[in-house]
């Protein structure tokens, strides 16, 4: 029973379910670039966090690293209740970080870490810095991660 409670929610970062079709990477990768990124004199990293996902508790300390580190770009945190953001429309999993070159163009979207929770594992957010910083056209869809993600929920669109 231990087992299952404190493993339950490591999973791929792709959401899956039964009644779901294949994932589609590149049809992901073309909404994501239909979103009008904000543009700024550095970076901007998207945060998305989903406050009823268990996983969330280990990356919020995290975000504040990055946010100290990184104070002089643009955090943007988009949180799950907010039904407003145009942001979540790019939100698969949480907790999840898209990172905007200084362009706008998408340079990253996936986990903080490559380890089961945040602050487990290499830094991938420092990575993606590090790159941007030798060439301003890396880009990275990190999609095949595994640890402790939960699927986005699905906002219904009112009618």
């Amino acid at each position: 029973g231990l087992w299952y409670f404190f493993n339950r929610d490591i999973t791929s970062f792709i959401p899956s379910g039964a009644n779901e079709q294949p994932y589609d990477a590149k049809a992901y990768e073309s909404q994501l670039k239909t979103i009008i990124w904000p543009k700024s004199d550095g970076l901007t990293f998207i945060h998305y966090i989903d406050d009823a996902c268990s996983c969330t508790r280990f990356s919020l300390a995290h975000i504040e690293d990055l946010k100290a580190a990184y104070s002089e770009n643009q955090h943007i945190v988009v949180r799950s209740s907010a039904s407003d953001s145009i942001y979540q429309l790019a939100a698969m999993s949480s907790p999840s970080v898209a990172v905007i070159s200084k362009s706008g163009q998408l340079a990253y979207y996936g986990p903080y870490t490559d380890g089961a929770t945040c602050q487990q594992g290499d830094d991938l957010v420092e990575v993606v810095v590090q790159n941007l910083e030798r060439d301003e056209t890396f880009e990275w869809l990190n999609l095949l991660s595994s640890g402790c993600f939960c699927a986005w929920p699905k906002n219904e669109d009112p009618k």
